[in-house]
This record gives structure tokens, sequence and C-alpha cells, in this order.
């Protein structure tokens, strides 16, 4: 099984830069970075529970929860971010789904003119999201 983990991992790597450097997004750089810290979070708990123990395997979870996180907290910024430069809601409501409270929501929005600021609201949720992971990541570079 853990072999079959890793392929995947490798699988969705190979899978997710083609997208992004198939896009012809002015972004794809930071795209880039912040798609492929998820699956080296993803490798680091790999390699935390399959070949490590004790605090070495700690330090390895930890670190890779933050990379999850942080990449998370990235994906939020980079979204709203595409949100408040195009002016327009149509990547949280081109989904193809007509239901659900956030298409319901980002359609509200795109109604009464406000796509900007759910766009800015967005790249705050991503800030919040990734600023406890960036303080651990600052702690660490300090430390050593």
């Amino acid at each position: 099984m853990r072999w079959f983990f890793l392929l995947f991992i490798m699988l969705l790597v190979v899978t997710g830069n083609a997208v992004i450097f198939d896009s012809s997004s002015s972004t794809r750089v930071i795209d880039w970075i912040a798609f492929n810290l998820f699956p080296l979070s993803m490798i680091l708990f790999w390699f935390g529970f399959y070949f490590s123990d004790g605090v070495k395997r700690a330090q390895l979870f930890v670190v890779g929860h933050a990379l999850l996180v942080f990449s998370a907290g990235a994906g939020f910024v980079l979204i709203g971010t595409n949100i408040v430069l195009a002016d327009s809601c149509e990547i949280v409501t081109f989904s193809g789904r007509t239901s659900g409270i956030l298409w319901e929501f980002a359609s509200y929005m795109q109604s009464i003119g406000y796509c900007r600021e759910l766009g800015a609201g967005i790249v705050i949720l991503g800030v919040v999201i990734a600023y406890p992971s960036a303080r651990i990541f600052y702690g660490l570079a300090r430390s050593r």
C-alpha cells in the first residue's frame, strides 16, 4: 500500500503540473509553487509514516501539516486574487453546478456588483488560513 500511495502522489504531481503549465494564467509560477506544496506535504506524511519513528516522525508530521495548511491558504489567496483582477465571479459560478450555497452566494454578489469584494474576502480568508503555518516556518528558520 505504501508504494501505491507514492505512485498516486507522483501521478498527482504530473497531472497538476501539466494543467498549470497548459493554462495561460499570468500567475503560473505562483500557482505552481502553491500547488506543489501540497504533494510535498503528502510526501512528508508518507515518509514520516512509513520510514520514521519517534521524534523524527513528529517533526515530519508537523512540517507536513504546516505545508498542507499553507498550500490551502495560498490556494485561496490565488483564487481571490484572480477574482479581484478579473472583476468577475465566474471562477466560482462557472463550475457547472447551478445549486449550492457557494454558487448562490457568488451569483448574488455578482448580481449586485460586488465580485471584487468577494475576491478580497477570499484573499483575507487565505491569509488567515496560511498565517499560522508561515509563523511556524519563520520560527523554524530562526531557530537554526
